[in-house]
C-alpha cells in the first residue's frame, strides 16, 4: 500500500517536457504576440491537463510540471532579493551537441526572501487539486546559488557584504528558512 503522507518511499522531481502549445505560447509572449495574461491562461490549461495525467498514473503527489519556468533552478533563485538573472555567453555546463539559451545569476545585493511568484504558482496548484492529493513545488537547493553565481563563473566579484563567504551562507540560509515558512 502506498504511503500517503510525507516522507514518501518514492518521489519525482516534477519537471515534465513542455507541450508544443506551451512552447509556442512562450515564443509568442517573448515576441509580443500574446499578453502575459494570455500566456498564463495557456499555462493554466496545460497544468490542468498535466494534473489529469498524473492522477491517471496514480500519483498522489502532484506538481505543475514546472510549466511556468524557463529554467528549473534559475527562475526560482532569481526571484530572491539581491539576485539577478543575466544573459551569459555560454551555459555553465557543456551539453553534448546542444547549447541551451544561456543565462546565469549574479548576486547584486543582500540575499533575502520577501515575496516570490512561485508562491502564487503553488497557491494556484493547491486551488485546482482535489482532496487526498498533495501539491508539491520543486525548488533548488540553496547551494545552487553559490555554485552558479560564485563557483562556476570566472567573473565572480563578491559584493562588499560577501567578501566573507560565511556571510553569504548565513544570508542564504535565512532566506531559505523564510521561503520554507512561506510555502
Amino acid at each position: 500500500m502506498a504511503k500517503l503522507n510525507a516522507p514518501f518511499r518514492y518521489d519525482y522531481v516534477g519537471s515534465f517536457l513542455r507541450p508544443e502549445r506551451l512552447k509556442q505560447a512562450r515564443k509568442d509572449f517573448e515576441n509580443n504576440i500574446i499578453t502575459k495574461k494570455e500566456l498564463e491562461k495557456i499555462e493554466n490549461e496545460e497544468i490542468t491537463n498535466l494534473i489529469k495525467d498524473q492522477k491517471a498514473l496514480g500519483y498522489h503527489v502532484i506538481c505543475d510540471g514546472e510549466f511556468r519556468r524557463s529554467y528549473w533552478h534559475l527562475d526560482f533563485l532569481a526571484g530572491l532579493t539581491g539576485v539577478k538573472k543575466i544573459e551569459a555567453e555560454k551555459w555553465s555546463v557543456d551539453f553534448k551537441g546542444v547549447q541551451p539559451k544561456a543565462a546565469t545569476l549574479k548576486i547584486i545585493d543582500k540575499i533575502d526572501f520577501e515575496d516570490h511568484e512561485f508562491l502564487e504558482h503553488f497557491e494556484y496548484l493547491n486551488s485546482i487539486i482535489e482532496n487526498g492529493v498533495t501539491a508539491k513545488m520543486t525548488i533548488p537547493a540553496p547551494t545552487m546559488l553559490h555554485l552558479i553565481a560564485c563557483v562556476r563563473t570566472k567573473e565572480y566579484q563578491p559584493i562588499a557584504r560577501y567578501q566573507d563567504d560565511e556571510q553569504l551562507i548565513v544570508d542564504l540560509a535565512m532566506a531559505y528558512q523564510k521561503i520554507i515558512q512561506a510555502f
